[in-house]
């Protein structure tokens, strides 16, 4: 789904809310690694 997963990394992906059918599109291709906050080490 997400090209390239990175289980370390963390994803911002946008969404779409349909209001009609009270439904959440997300478009996983369209992917970006966040840089906003870090992943934790395991």
């Amino acid at each position: 789904m997400i090209a390239d997963y990175d289980l370390k990394k963390r994803y911002k992906i946008t969404g779409e809310y349909d209001v009609e059918n009270k439904v959440m599109c997300f478009d996983l291709g369209t992917a970006e690694i966040s840089t906003y906050r870090q992943a934790k080490d395991e």
